[in-house]
């Protein structure tokens, strides 16, 4: 079972890492629902993303599970940016 802080950190940064990687269409019409990929390190994580997208069927969230530290989630940020 996630920590409470794991489940409200993920929470909390869902938002923030999904904006970052969203995905749209061209045309600027949608066929289907948003789709985002929301990478974290935190445990819980997985959970968080799975009660969201039951909650609502706008916005598809696909979660990766990344190591921490250099290897992790440090370097995914760098080359996505």
């Amino acid at each position: 079972m996630p920590s409470r802080r794991s489940v409200l950190a993920a929470s909390l940064a869902l938002p923030f890492m999904g904006a970052c990687s969203s995905t749209s269409s061209s045309s600027g019409t949608s066929s289907g629902p948003v789709q985002i990929t929301f990478w974290s390190a935190l445990r819980g994580s997985q959970q968080v993303v799975d009660a969201y997208n039951k909650s609502q069927n706008r916005i598809r969230v696909n979660f990766q599970q990344i190591p921490g530290g250099d290897q992790g989630l440090h370097h995914n940020h760098v080359v996505a940016v």
